[in-house]
């Protein structure tokens, strides 16, 4: 591997310095070296790879069976969190919807695969208090608390280590820059998935899926590895919902985005597209995701994304109100 590899940030993985991850994730033996190892658990790949390499028969790398092993620990200890979450849930008649990481791990990926962190939770914006005192009492303090109606809204409960569970609360997916207002919660919910042991709890289906892990994509600049496999694995076993979100794109002016994300995802993956890219029929703001911008522009970008002059007024006096 060259001394300077291609900039994840600005990537693509279809550059031949990451021909080895493609080999990986075919399952083919690769000779890693201490830096790619590296690379794969920032990327949230380690256990992929390490299963992957497991059903080829291709002996283990101990340091990706290490990163399985804390994902499967992971994992037990976020089942039984949101067990008690689930019940106290439904105790309180609390709609919870279980988004980003979490969801896409449950809907997509074997057990043991797909890395995350902290645990997403959408509710409405009417029980937000309540689903805080639920954590509390649960035994995950908040740790930090933001609550501003444009400009910032950040809850989290526990989570005060790595090791620790955390929980992050939304009212919606994306709050800033604006993104998605045509599917609110009820929308999401009403066509979500049931949780069988987990009541008061669902996940977003397919379409909802997609989309949330596209503009998740569009809206970090750091293109983790992960996400776009994410995308990969729509393409591949949920062509409709994604064959869905891209005849919406255009009218919902986020079409520069959803090409975006499945374009890095057809690069890295050659995945196979289920339908034409979109493509924009209306003036995109949020296109500015996409290119480097100063702090000016993306200042505007947000307040172009927000419904009307009120909110956006709203949004500058919060923005000079807030504490540092």
């Amino acid at each position: 591997m060259p001394e300077n590899p291609p900039d994840p940030v600005k990537q693509c993985v279809a550059d031949p310095a990451f021909d080895w991850l493609r080999a990986c994730l075919q399952g083919r033996r690769v000779e890693l070296n201490p830096q790619q190892i590296e690379m794969l658990e920032q990327h949230g790949l380690s256990a992929l790879v390490h299963a992957l390499l497991n059903a080829h028969n291709v002996a283990a790398v101990p340091e990706l069976a290490a990163s399985a092993r804390r994902l499967a620990m992971r994992e037990l200890a976020h089942q039984q969190a949101l067990a008690q979450l689930a019940t106290a849930c439904a105790d309180a008649v609390l709609d919870v919807l279980l988004i980003k990481g979490e969801a896409v791990a449950r809907t997509m990926y074997q057990a043991g695969t797909r890395s995350r962190s902290d645990i997403d939770l959408w509710v409405r914006a009417d029980q937000v208090d309540a689903l805080r005192a639920v954590l509390v009492a649960l035994g995950y303090p908040s740790v930090r608390a933001i609550r501003q109606r444009w400009a910032r809204f950040e809850l989290v409960h526990g989570g005060g280590s790595a090791a620790e569970i955390g929980f992050d609360i939304h009212i919606h997916p994306f709050f800033r820059p604006r993104m998605l207002a045509q599917r609110d919660f009820a929308a999401v919910w009403s066509d979500a998935i049931a949780i069988a042991d987990l009541p008061r709890l669902r996940l977003p289906c397919a379409f909802d899926g997609f989309l949330i892990a596209a503009l998740h994509l569009a809206k970090n600049r750091h293109k983790r590895w992960i996400w776009l496999h994410d995308i990969d694995l729509y393409c591949r076993r949920e062509p409709e919902a994604v064959q869905r979100a891209c005849s919406m794109a255009g009218e919902w002016r986020i079409a520069a985005l959803i090409a975006d994300a499945l374009t890095r995802s057809v690069a890295a993956f050659d995945t196979p597209l289920p339908c034409e890219l979109p493509v924009p029929i209306h003036r995109e703001p949020l296109a500015q995701m996409l290119e480097p911008v100063n702090r000016w522009a993306a200042l505007r970008r947000d307040i172009a994304a927000l419904p009307d002059i009120a909110a956006r007024l709203q949004f500058v006096r919060e923005l000079l109100l807030r504490r540092v």
